[in-house]
C-alpha cells in the first residue's frame, strides 16, 4: 500500500549530522596528549506543502509522534547509495504564513538501532521488505531522489 503526500518544498530534505563531542586529555603545558570524540548524531528532515484536502502523512498530537520511525533515502539511479536510519523519533513542526500557507516540517532523529549503528549507507539495487509488521512507503521528494519510510499498517 502506497501513500501519496502533498508536495514537499524544493530543497527541503536535508540529513544534518551533529559532530560528536570531543574530549582531550592535555598536558600540564596544555599540549593535547590524546583525544575521544563520541558518535555522531544524525537528523533527517523535509518540509511538505499542504493543500486543501491533504492529510498528515504521520500523525501527530502538538508534534509529538509516539510511535519510533524508520526512514530510507533511496536516489532514484539505482545505481547510486543512499541512506537509512532503522529506528527514528519523529516530530512534525505546523507553520502557516500569508505568503506560503501552511506547511509541516518532519524530523526523524536518529536512535541507535538493533544493528548498534544509527545512519547505515543503503546499497544499490535493494528491494522493499517488511519491517517489524510495517510497510515501506515511497514518496517522492524530488526529480534525483526518493524518499521512503515506514508507517504502520
Amino acid at each position: 500500500m502506497w501513500q501519496e503526500l502533498p508536495e514537499i518544498e524544493k530543497d527541503s530534505a536535508h540529513l544534518v549530522v551533529e559532530q560528536g563531542e570531543k574530549t582531550d586529555a592535555t598536558e600540564e603545558g596544555g599540549g593535547v596528549i590524546d583525544s575521544i570524540r563520541k558518535k555522531n548524531k544524525f537528523t533527517f528532515e523535509f518540509v511538505l506543502f499542504v493543500k486543501k484536502g491533504d492529510k498528515k502523512p504521520i500523525e501527530d498530537d502538538d508534534g509529538i509522534i509516539l510511535e519510533n520511525y524508520a526512514v530510507r533515502l533511496t536516489p532514484e539511479n539505482p545505481t547510486t547509495e543512499g541512506f537509512s536510519m532503522g529506528k527514528t523519533i519523529v516530530n512534525c513542526e505546523e507553520t502557516w504564513s500569508s505568503a506560503e500557507g501552511k506547511k509541516l516540517k518532519y524530523t526523524f532523529s536518529g536512535l541507535t538501532s538493533v544493528s548498534g549503528k544509527v545512519l547505515k549507507p543503503y546499497p544499490p539495487l535493494k528491494t522493499f521488505r517488511l519491517f517489524n509488521g510495517k510497510y515501506l512507503k515511497l514518496i517522492k521528494i524530488n526529480k534525483n531522489s526518493v524518499f521512503r519510510f515506514l508507517t504502520k499498517n
